[in-house]
């Protein structure tokens, strides 16, 4: 029997105002997994004291993923804890994507959630500070395991990831536009730390099988086929217009050369006559008549003219 396997359904957690942590979040260290150090795990409330909330529950809740049914994302609004800075943004259609990093924390790579090396700090040797670590120890012959939580001075340098918050803040899908609207729409994302980077989100970012969200609102633009085809006629008539009278110019305008050109030939002819350099062709004469051919005579010779006799003697 082949199985089957069906994608996690998706869930939008708000979270619509700057959270306001308690100071002891920003000196607190967890150190619950060794040797990594971070600042502001949720897993501390969790497991050390559910008194100390150092982010909003929706990223309590988008960092653990206990739910294998469901993905927790955190939107369709997402505001920045009071003591975090806007690190990254990202435009996606009309969906903008917010990466939160704490204050003083540099944004390494956007991670999604469970993944503490987006933002990090470094500790200075000499640096005093509280670490909270599990521990197992010997009390009255006996082995215990708890949480201790220790004051200590850093040796030497040591990395300290800051916990993000990770989100979208999503246009609302709009009506059809009215006639005014310009048909485009702009977002500012809030102000971010001298440590910014933009970022494109694709699905490598958000690290699960969740499709991020597109939501774009779309406008009818263009004009009807009827004004169209108005305007294709128009043009053509317009076209040819323009063809027929340039033809009827260039017509007019051959003709009136021609009537110039016939007007100088004969101003031409007048002037020449005028100044002796044109003679007329001499009147018709009668031809002269052929010279007159004497009788030539039997044996040679010649003689004057006399008519000739009737017949030989």
């Amino acid at each position: 029997m082949a199985s089957t396997t069906t994608s996690p359904t998706t869930s939008w957690m708000p979270v619509t105002t700057a959270w306001s942590a308690p100071a002891a979040c920003s000196s607190i260290i967890w150190g619950a997994h060794a040797p990594y150090l971070a600042l502001n795990d949720p897993g501390y409330g969790l497991t050390v004291d559910p008194g100390l909330t150092c982010l909003p529950p929706p990223a309590t809740t988008w960092w653990e993923q206990n739910n294998t049914a469901t993905a927790f994302s955190i939107g369709p609004t997402i505001v920045c804890p009071q003591a975090y800075t806007t690190a990254a943004t990202s435009i996606k259609d009309s969906s903008t994507f917010v990466a939160c990093c704490p204050s003083l924390y540099a944004l390494n790579t956007v991670f999604d959630h469970g993944a503490a090396a987006q933002c990090q700090s470094f500790m200075t040797e000499g640096q005093v500070v509280t670490i909270v670590v599990y521990s197992t120890f010997t009390n009255n012959n006996e082995l215990n395991s708890a949480w201790v939580t220790a004051v200590s001075t850093v040796a030497s340098i040591a990395v300290v990831d800051g916990i993000q918050m990770n989100g979208w803040n999503f246009v609302p899908q709009t009506t059809a536009p009215s006639s005014s609207s310009s048909g485009s729409s702009s977002m500012t994302s809030t102000g971010s730390s001298s440590s910014s980077t933009s970022i494109t989100p694709t699905s490598d970012i958000a690290g699960t099988n969740t499709s991020n969200p597109s939501l774009q609102s779309k406008q009818a633009s263009g004009l009807s086929v009827g004004a169209k085809v108005g305007i294709s006629v128009a043009c053509v008539l317009v076209g040819l217009a323009i063809i027929v009278a340039a033809l009827l110019y260039f017509i007019s305008k051959n003709r009136g050369s021609n009537r110039n050109l016939l007007s100088e030939t004969k101003s031409s002819a007048s002037v020449d006559a005028a100044q002796g350099l044109y003679t007329p062709p001499p009147p018709a004469q009668e031809m002269h008549a052929p010279a007159w051919r004497a009788e030539m005579m039997a044996y040679g010779g010649h003689q004057e003219r006399a008519e000739l006799a009737d017949r030989l003697l």
